[in-house]
């Protein structure tokens, strides 16, 4: 068995929308973040993300009585283990051609359907 790492680059900055996903969290239950880099050896894989908070009022999202805008980790990077997530598979955002977050009136319309997208579309 080898135990060299893979290393994919996933292309920031590109025009794709799949390199926008959410990050579980156990304040604010799903930040939405960048995926820069997918991680890979035998055993692990992991996602290299960049936090990318655009929200400028508290009242944006909130998990309890506090509001993610407290969350002073705008273009954080961080290595996530995927071990914790469906399939090993971060959840992918609804976003637009230019990163911005699509809402819809009916959540069926939704390309992605899952816990974070349902939140972030209320």
């Amino acid at each position: 068995m080898s135990s060299s790492i893979i290393d994919k680059n996933i292309g920031v900055g590109s025009a794709g929308t799949s390199n926008y996903v959410y990050i579980q969290s156990k304040e604010y239950a799903w930040i939405p973040a960048r995926l820069d880099r997918l991680l890979s050896d035998d055993k692990n894989c992991k996602a290299e993300v960049t936090y990318v908070t655009k929200w400028n009022q508290e009242d944006d999202i909130k998990s309890g009585s506090s509001a993610i805008s407290s969350f002073n980790s705008r273009n954080r990077t961080e290595i996530i283990p995927l071990k914790d997530y469906m399939n090993q598979t971060l959840p992918l955002q609804n976003v637009d051609e230019s990163g911005e977050l699509k809402e819809v009136e009916d959540m069926v319309d939704l390309a992605f359907l899952h816990e974070p997208a349902i939140l972030y579309n209320l």
